[in-house]
């Protein structure tokens, strides 16, 4: 069965955007665990411009998950 050309750039276009969104989230979104790897640099760099976009100029301490298991962060919005 041949595809028509109109099917074949809807097939091309549906392919190109999840293999966009695939990748997208390999790189920047997946937690490799505590070792470096190739994607730290990217990682770090992204999130803190969602950190950034989503809490604006509030400063945030976290605190390290090795001396605290709970993970709660200390909030300092008098910045």
């Amino acid at each position: 069965m041949v595809l028509s050309p109109q099917a074949q750039r809807a097939w091309k276009l549906g392919t190109a955007v999840v293999t966009s969104i695939t990748s997208f989230h390999v790189v920047f979104q997946v937690d490799y665990g505590d070792q470096e790897h190739v994607f730290t640099d990217l990682q770090k760099w992204y999130r803190g411009k969602v950190d950034d976009l989503l809490i604006g100029g509030i400063k945030v301490k976290v605190e390290d998950n090795k001396k605290n298991n709970d993970n709660v962060g200390d909030y300092d919005a008098s910045q």
